[in-house]
């Protein structure tokens, strides 16, 4: 609020900023010792009423903005008597249609145009619906229609601010649409961004504490019959790709004769992941037998999270036991031929470090490789 001692002791004053003050009205007296002041600068408040007398002891005034506010009448063509104004803004305030009122206000509109920069966007407010420009209102046709009641007001302040609203309407509607989208496409994204800068996104699995101790990467479980697949692709791939696995392979690691079952759980357990390869020949062969399944059954029940199945082929699920089924729904499931599958299985392996003098298998031999 300004009163009428607000700026005592400051004759010397030339140039005053009050935008953005919230100032409601101007009663006459608030600038009345300020006889030097050149540039006063009142946009942005919310204005609403004026003293005719409110510039009148400012007859230094060079500048004078009352854009943005609430005005609705001000006999402006009083401000002939401020002789060295060049510079007025008057735009965005509801000023009123009356005819009397339009009438004195255009035609000092008209003559002032040299220093009224924002004439073209002075406008009134008729039948709370629109708004006239008052440069090139047609007086002949004048009829008289309420002065601005404070509903034009409030909606004059709120299309002040639509473009404001618009944009923070349009930045929220773009953050909801980015949330869903990278919520739907969550794996495919953190499956690209590993693959592309080998960087985990949007992963909340804990690191299993000793994992890096283990001394495979993984152990790969498989049928017999599948064993040209598993050594000449997914091994040669994984053993001999970027990055390379330390894998260890049932029928090319495990040793011939003792127990099955304790070998295989040594395998697991010394392995931070568990690939098994999925097939008619595993179901039909090697899941038949005890000691396999039941090796395979009793270590994977406490550690789903680092079961990985890869299916080949078709399988029927009436051709599935329920712990398969259970594994196909807890555990990370690929199929092979899939859409990235290689970049899929990466990704379910764990992360490893560099490792020099690896031993890359292909085929029935094994070749040193200097990294």
């Amino acid at each position: 609020m300004i009163n009428n001692r607000t700026f005592n002791g400051l004759k010397s004053l030339q140039t005053l900023y009050l935008q953005h003050n919230l100032i409601v009205a101007l009663h006459g007296y608030e600038f009345e010792r300020l006889v030097n002041l050149r540039h006063l600068y009142l946009s942005y408040n919310r204005i609403t009423t004026m003293g005719n007398t409110t510039f009148t002891h400012l007859r230094a005034l060079e500048v004078l903005h009352l854009d943005h506010n609430f005005i609705v009448e001000f006999q402006v063509w009083i401000l002939n008597q401020n002789s060295k104004l060049v510079d007025i803004q008057l735009s965005h305030n509801p000023w009123a249609c009356e005819c009397q009122f339009v009438g004195d206000f255009t035609f000092w509109l008209q003559s002032r145009t040299d220093m009224i920069h924002d004439v073209y966007n002075v406008n009134c407010i008729y039948n709370e619906t629109f708004t006239l420009p008052l440069v090139e209102f047609n007086m002949t046709t004048c009829t008289n229609v309420s002065v601005a009641s404070p509903s034009h007001i409030q909606s004059f302040h709120v299309n002040d601010y639509m473009p404001v609203l618009i944009l923070v309407v349009s930045l929220f509607i773009v953050l909801i649409v980015a949330i869903v989208l990278i919520f739907v496409y969550r794996k495919r994204m953190r499956i690209w961004f590993f693959s592309k800068y080998g960087v985990r996104i949007f992963s909340s699995d804990a690191k299993v504490p000793n994992e890096d101790d283990k001394l495979f990467d993984a152990f790969l479980s498989y049928s017999k019959k599948d064993e040209a697949f598993v050594g000449q692709v997914l091994a040669a791939e994984l053993e001999c790709g970027n990055p390379r696995y330390r894998l260890c392979l049932h029928y090319r690691d495990l040793p011939i004769g003792g127990y099955l079952s304790d070998a295989i759980i040594e395998a697991i357990e010394s392995s931070r992941r568990t690939i098994v390869v999925l097939s008619e020949n595993f179901i039909r062969s090697e899941w038949c037998r005890y000691e396999f399944k039941s090796a395979h059954h009793e270590i994977l029940r406490t550690c789903k999270n680092d079961l990985i199945v890869i299916l080949i082929g078709r399988l029927a699920q009436r051709d599935l036991d329920p712990d398969l089924r259970l594994w196909l729904k807890t555990c990370t499931f690929l199929r092979w031929g899939d859409r990235r599958f290689w970049e899929k299985l990466r990704y379910a392996l764990p992360d490893i470090s560099k490792r020099k003098n690896e031993r890359c298998h292909t085929n029935d031999h094994s070749v040193s490789v200097h990294i």
